[in-house]
């Protein structure tokens, strides 16, 4: 009887031991809230919005690109308002005119004018060409590129893209309605950026098409909620058309070419833009 009960005390002393030494390796609730406090601390090391890489932009290109990200802007504002009329072409000629992908559209395009205004997740924009895409013709194209301790989206505006127009003034003399322009190409990358197109509607990064091809693939059924080349294509409509700021323009000759159906009067051909 004095053996078993000493097999027992034996046996609770090692039991409590084991359990003390594990409960002492335990992080602690102040350990596990620094270990959390300190990912959060780097994760928001940067602020929120698009950053241009000085470094990467020098002399000209910096002042261009400050001006293509301020001009993505407007055409994402005269997008949106657009998307208030989606009965209504410009919006009805590059989207299903229901209320359910005026709102996806509105969402998106908001989430880019956030961008500019220095809101959101970071997003990072460059003339270097980081990962050699930069062939001939090639306007520019986005990757998810590390800066420690986080892999970030990075938009890399190439030569070409850099060579491109500013937005002209809505529907003036120097206007070519729908035509290619560098905030045409910020909007067509800016909204293949998760955070800016949604993690949950991912918006595919193809070869840019010209407007009458994003409507042809609207009348075989694609969801042209994914299609980057839509977003800049409506924002670009819409800005020439004046939809960027109220009163709407009414006349011009871009007015005239967009009730024609013209909607294809581009900067430069589309098939060399790349994505």
């Amino acid at each position: 009887m004095q053996m078993r009960q000493a097999i027992k005390y034996v046996f609770a002393l090692f039991t409590l031991t084991i359990l003390f030494r594990t409960v002492a390796t335990l992080p602690t609730e102040a350990s596990r809230y620094g270990e959390v406090a300190e990912i959060s601390k780097r994760a928001t090391a940067v602020k929120g919005g698009i950053h241009i890489d000085e470094g990467g932009c020098t002399g000209q290109q910096l002042a261009i690109m400050r001006i293509a990200i301020k001009d993505a802007s407007y055409i994402a504002t005269a997008g949106l308002n657009a998307a208030s009329n989606f009965g209504y072409v410009p919006f009805s000629y590059f989207f299903k005119n229901d209320l359910d992908t005026a709102n996806t559209v509105a969402d998106i395009l908001r989430r880019v004018i956030r961008a500019e205004q220095g809101k959101g997740a970071p997003v990072f924009a460059t003339c270097r060409d980081i990962y050699k895409k930069c062939s001939p013709g090639r306007a520019g194209y986005t990757v998810q590129h590390k800066q420690k301790p986080l892999f970030v989206p990075y938009m890399v505006l190439c030569p070409v893209g850099l060579s491109l127009k500013s937005n002209p003034k809505p529907c003036s003399k120097d206007a070519k309605a729908g035509a290619i322009s560098r905030g045409w190409l910020m909007v067509h990358m800016m909204v293949q950026i998760r955070s800016i197109g949604g993690p949950t509607h991912p918006i595919i990064e193809t070869e840019a098409e010209t407007a009458s091809q994003v409507r042809a693939s609207l009348m075989r059924g694609t969801d042209t909620t994914k299609l980057s080349d839509a977003y800049a294509h409506l924002g670009s409509w819409s800005f020439d058309l004046g939809l960027n700021e109220r009163p709407w323009h009414q006349g011009g000759a871009c007015t005239e070419r967009f009730w024609l159906g013209q909607f294809d009067l581009r900067g430069i051909d589309a098939a060399n833009l790349g994505s």
